[in-house]
C-alpha cells in the first residue's frame, strides 16, 4: 500500500504516457474514481490519491484548500512528477 507522508495513492497506466492526477470531491475517496481510472489508464499514467482526511489518508493538522494543494505538490515532488494534468471536482 503506497503511502507518502500519510497520503494513500495508487499509480496505474502506461509508464511512457503523460501524467494525469485525479482529485476526488469532498467526502469521497479514490474508490469513487475507479471507473474513470479504468477509462484513462490505457492512454495516461494515472495518479489517484485519497485527499487528506479521506479514504486511507490521514487527517492533516491543518485543513484548507492551500494545505491540500501543498500536500499534493509535496507528493508530486516526492514521486518525481514534474509535469502533470490535474483532473478533479
Amino acid at each position: 500500500m503506497p503511502d507518502f507522508e500519510g497520503l494513500y495513492y495508487e499509480i496505474s497506466g502506461q509508464p511512457d504516457r503523460p501524467w494525469v492526477v485525479l482529485c476526488h470531491g469532498m467526502a469521497l475517496d479514490l474508490e469513487n474514481m475507479r471507473p474513470l481510472i479504468a477509462r484513462l489508464e490505457s492512454d495516461w499514467r494515472v495518479l489517484a490519491w485519497d485527499m487528506p482526511g479521506h479514504g486511507r489518508s490521514v487527517v492533516p493538522a491543518k485543513i484548507s484548500t492551500d494545505a491540500f494543494a501543498g500536500l499534493l505538490a509535496n507528493l508530486l515532488d516526492g514521486l518525481g512528477i514534474s509535469d502533470a494534468h490535474i483532473l478533479g471536482f
